[in-house]
């Protein structure tokens, strides 16, 4: 009985370092995918915020231009939003939405 328990011991004391290793392995995939998911979060919620400045510059705009009837919102599947104006979009608008759907994309593929 003694003898089986020293070779218990023993198998579980050579097992040991692969034990170490495949949870260290373990814990160093936990720790990165962590930090992938903080980034998805964060890349997550400025897209959000993006969208939300987005909406608001849009109620300002259709409530700033009542005699501009031109102001509408085109749904583009699952891409979001694009906006359509008789006159051309500024630089700003054109940078900031595709730097919405850039970030949108990247999300939706599921990088950081």
């Amino acid at each position: 009985m003694l003898s089986d328990r020293v070779q218990a011991d023993t198998s579980i004391y050579k097992d040991l370092p692969e034990l170490v290793d495949t949870m260290w392995r373990d814990r160093q995939y936990l720790v990165e995918k962590n930090r992938l998911l903080e980034e998805t979060i964060s890349t997550v919620g400025t897209v959000t915020n993006d969208l939300m400045k987005r909406e608001g510059q849009l109620k300002g705009l259709e409530e700033n231009s009542a005699l501009d009837s031109s102001v509408s919102l085109l749904s583009v599947g699952n891409q979001g939003a694009g906006l359509m104006l008789n006159s051309p979009p500024s630089m700003y608008d054109l940078m900031s939405e595709s730097e919405v759907e850039r970030r949108r994309s990247l999300v939706l593929k599921g990088v950081p």
